[in-house]
């Protein structure tokens, strides 16, 4: 495969759009889960209740929790609450953890094969705050959405099929997401997304429709990203929706940038592309209306 092991050697686009040192757009601090929000299943709920009944004047005469200071506790137990859930340790499938995880939980995905449902009209949807990382060697199988009340992480993991982002803000770090016949990346409505040190479009012997479109409102910046393989297009945009590129590499596809019509003759917002290059590409630009 074109793309390298994460950590073993620079991206093509490093290699081509080489311009020093690399700063991050977006590096926001994670916000902790409210503690009214514990869900009845969570796996740390029984630790919650058992400290609470610890420290409790009547129930917890005898224990020796009520000699912890409260602030030391009350730390203790928010840290128990936001500890990583784990798939498949904690929970078998990704949707189960995302369930019964807290709003700004990280979700820990073990090393192999992760099946989500499949297709585009049948995916593992997410509806929340979360934190998804993968370590080396996850893969999901199938189609990821994530919907409009969502936002958060998506680190270190495989995907071979979709990710279709409709709302929030979210962060795509060093992530693979291949497609053999359809698109690889979506992001629609009002989503915020930050697509960072990716590689995005086809599999190995089969090209991907597009790497990635964006439509709606939604604003997508790419940086280090690798888009390739694509069968259409590398970007297809359209609507009052916004793309920035900048120190990526798009190759073997055979446009770089489609535009769609849309109703009222929008056709894209913006489209801004710094320091990046195009390898063996058709047309750079293709527009629907010509």
């Amino acid at each position: 495969d074109i793309m390298p092991p994460q950590g073993t050697t620079k991206l093509l686009c490093e290699e081509w759009c080489s311009r020093g040192p690399y700063k991050p757009t977006r590096n926001r601090a994670w916000v902790d889960p409210k503690w009214e929000d514990v869900p009845a299943e969570h796996l740390q709920r029984e630790r919650m209740l058992a400290f609470a009944s610890g420290v409790h004047t009547r129930l917890g005469a005898d224990s020796l929790l009520r000699c912890i200071d409260e602030h030391m506790l009350y730390c203790v137990v928010t840290a128990s609450l936001t500890a990583p859930l784990t798939v498949p340790d904690d929970y078998p499938t990704l949707w189960e953890a995302a369930q019964a995880a807290l709003e700004g939980q990280t979700i820990m995905v073990r090393a192999g094969m992760h099946t989500l449902k499949v297709g585009l009209s049948n995916p593992t949807l997410i509806d929340k705050r979360v934190r998804i990382v993968g370590e080396p060697g996850a893969v999901f199988y199938g189609g990821l959405q994530f919907g409009r009340k969502s936002s958060g992480r998506l680190e270190g993991i495989e995907v071979r099929g979709h990710v279709w982002i409709y709302g929030g803000e979210w962060e795509v770090v060093g992530c693979k997401i291949r497609n053999r016949s359809d698109v690889a990346l979506v992001a629609s409505n009002r989503a915020s997304v930050l697509v960072r040190r990716c590689f995005l479009g086809g599999a190995s012997k089969r090209k991907a429709s597009e790497g990635v479109i964006v439509h709606g409102t939604a604003k997508v910046t790419m940086e280090l990203c690798d888009i390739q393989r694509c069968h259409h297009a590398a970007i297809t945009t359209g609507g009052e929706a916004g793309v920035v590129l900048r120190r990526c590499a798009l190759y073997d596809n055979q446009s770089c940038l489609c535009v769609l019509s849309a109703q009222n003759g929008m056709r894209g917002d913006f489209v801004e592309v710094s320091d990046s290059v195009v390898r063996r590409g058709g047309r750079v630009w293709a527009d629907q209306n010509r």
